[in-house]
């Protein structure tokens, strides 16, 4: 899989629809990146896809020191 200026080549990991949006987890490397949009196409699983999106469209985190679990755990 390539990174680069047209986008981050993966497959689909996931793909469900939420009323009128569609959201597919795409596996890139060995990260996931999930994508919402209005439905209106099908993917499958495995399928090849590319990403693509606005640099001002994206929303990064720090990945938990403690781990992804822990830090969402409810007491």
């Amino acid at each position: 899989m390539e990174v680069g200026d047209g986008g981050a080549e993966g497959f689909v990991k996931n793909f469900r629809f939420l009323g009128g949006l569609s959201y597919v987890e795409v596996g890139i490397r060995d990260e996931s990146v999930i994508s919402r949009f209005p439905s209106g196409r099908e993917y499958e699983l495995g399928e090849k896809v590319c990403v693509c999106f606005k640099p001002e469209d994206v929303k990064l985190f720090k990945y938990p020191d403690e781990g992804l679990k822990e830090a969402l755990r409810i007491d």
